[in-house]
């Protein structure tokens, strides 16, 4: 028997939880299979008073975070896919770039709009010499950084209640007092556990109050926080027709999977049987020898991708039950009456290497690990779906939240964001941004791994991914990536992503050296610029 508790606080049974579930579950589909002559989807019912309306309040604005999701692995949710490709108001961002592709950094990254040489936080954890606070919860909280969070903007310059339910940073069930509620969050709901226990047996601050969770079917991890999400979304939705007041509320849902070691729901654990991670040009790229020392001559045999296949087998299953969910989140906003009114906005952390290049990893520069779709769903537009190419990075997720909620642009530029708001582009599908440029960065080595490519140091494997900042950026219709390395050998990448988007191909010898020279007078600027900390 577990601890379950709803919104109030009130402990239920597991009968009452399973009720729970079982009406939440059964609610409007999020998607309705068939034709376009069929009937609406939930999405096409909340959209279709969109339109100028003045008297419309504040939007309510949700983020929905997974882990670990690479781009190729949207086609696992049938539903999300579906809403993102026929609704009106919908936009997919493709050419979307993580400003450092490893979980807490990255995570940091949206929570502050700042690239990792700005507000300091390059690690997952801050336990060793070389990390300390620049990693996990400890080093944001260390760095001041939750006092000057997307939830403190929110909070000091709007009106807005922000929710945050699931994954926080990590680290975060090593900080004391256990279960303590970061600043600024109204209503908190943050998973206690490491990755070994993203899915079962774990623990979660209920609002500081810690709630375990077992290995019961109900105890699944994106089950419990997609309940949570629509109990909150009830609640507020009951205070505001009993108060007759619309505050309007931010909430980041963040689930664990696909994270691996990955679980699958119990309905979901025979999904896919046969599936096998997408042979793309550089699996397994036989010929590494333009890529730089740490990526060369890694051993790549049979077991190899058999272990590569079943994790992506595991990570694909997991991500049914997140489409379910947020298949049920839609149904209860459209049950509530507020999807007309509701800006839902989808990604990554990160993505993750299933094979490509021989990797099987992430916080490294090549497009599976930190190249996501950034998919936003906004009912109020008249514009239909459609893909959008321009750049964008994370850290543009908190100046464009910001945006939505009404701080108008004087005021977003004294919080000093690296990023800039994509709500332009999001509404105006002629719109375009002065910026052609995005950076990423990362500090990859972890404890116990070495910075260098040294073999006497790493005699049991290869070098780690080592210290890079990358350049992606628009040239007359041409995306580019320029990479540099930190590390005994200074190695260099330049790709072509329109003509080589599977990376296969380093040009930088063959690119012109002015040319070279140019991203790299780009790269200098943006290691040189002034830093606010």
């Amino acid at each position: 028997m577990i601890a379950r508790f709803d919104l109030s606080g009130r402990r239920l049974t597991r009968r009452q939880g399973l009720a729970l579930t079982a009406l939440t579950s059964g609610l409007l589909l999020f998607i309705l299979s068939g034709s376009s002559s069929q009937a609406p989807t939930a999405f096409a019912q909340g959209n279709s008073d969109s339109g100028n309306n003045p008297k419309r309040p504040s939007p309510d604005i949700i983020l929905i975070q997974v882990d670990d999701m690479d781009e190729l692995s949207l086609r696992f949710m049938p539903s999300l896919k579906r809403a993102f490709e026929n609704q009106r108001g919908a936009v997919k961002l493709t050419n979307f770039w993580i400003a450092n592709p490893k979980c807490c950094p990255s995570r940091a990254a949206t929570l502050t709009g700042l690239y990792s040489s700005t507000n300091g936080l390059y690690y997952n954890a801050e336990d060793e010499p070389y990390m300390v606070n620049h990693g996990g919860t400890g080093g944001f909280r260390f760095l001041g950084w939750e006092e000057r969070s997307l939830a403190r903007h929110l909070k000091t310059h709007t009106d807005y209640q922000t929710f945050h339910i699931g994954k926080y940073l990590n680290r975060y069930e090593d900080e004391t007092p256990r279960g303590y509620v970061p600043p600024f969050w109204d209503h908190w709901f943050g998973l206690l556990g490491n990755a070994t226990e993203y899915f079962y047996n774990f623990e979660v601050s209920d609002n500081g109050t810690i709630i375990s969770h077992g290995s019961d079917i109900i105890d699944y991890s994106t089950t419990v926080f997609g309940q949570n999400a629509r109990s909150t979304i009830r609640a507020t939705s009951n205070l505001r027709k009993k108060g007759g007041y619309h505050q309007p509320y931010f909430m980041h849902l963040n689930f664990t999977a696909p994270h691996v070691p990955s679980t699958a729901h119990p309905d979901d654990a025979d999904l896919f049987p046969d599936l096998r991670a997408p042979r793309t040009p550089s699996f397994g790229e036989p010929d590494s020898s333009d890529k730089p020392q740490w990526l060369r001559n890694r051993n790549w045999t049979g077991s190899h991708i058999l272990q590569v296949d079943r994790l992506y087998r595991r990570a694909a299953q997991s991500l049914a039950a997140v489409d379910r969910e947020i298949q049920a989140l839609a149904d209860t906003l459209l049950a509530e009456d507020l999807l007309s009114n509701t800006i839902i906005v989808f990604l990554s952390d990160n993505g993750l290497m299933f094979g490509d290049h021989r990797l099987r990893t992430k916080g490294c520069p090549y497009n599976r690990a930190s190249r996501v779709p950034l998919l936003i769903f906004d009912p109020r537009l008249l514009t239909p779906p459609r893909t959008e190419r321009t750049l964008g990075s994370n850290v543009d997720l908190a100046p464009t939240i910001l945006d939505w909620a009404g701080l108008d642009l004087p005021a977003r530029k004294t919080l000093g964001f690296d990023g800039i708001s994509l709500r332009t582009i999001i509404e105006n599908p002629d719109a375009s941004l002065e910026r052609t440029e995005i950076f990423s960065e990362a500090w990859t080595p972890e404890p116990g791994q070495s910075q260098t490519c040294d073999q006497s140091q790493n005699p049991r494997g290869p070098c780690p991914v080592p210290k890079y900042t990358m350049l992606v950026t628009n040239i007359e219709g041409v995306t580019w990536k320029y990479i540099q390395y930190k590390n005994i050998f200074e190695d260099t990448e330049l790709y072509n992503l329109r003509t080589d988007p599977d990376e296969l191909q380093n040009a930088i010898h063959d690119a012109p050296p002015s040319f070279v020279a140019k991203l790299n007078e780009r790269l200098e600027a943006f290691r040189d610029r002034p830093k606010r900390r």
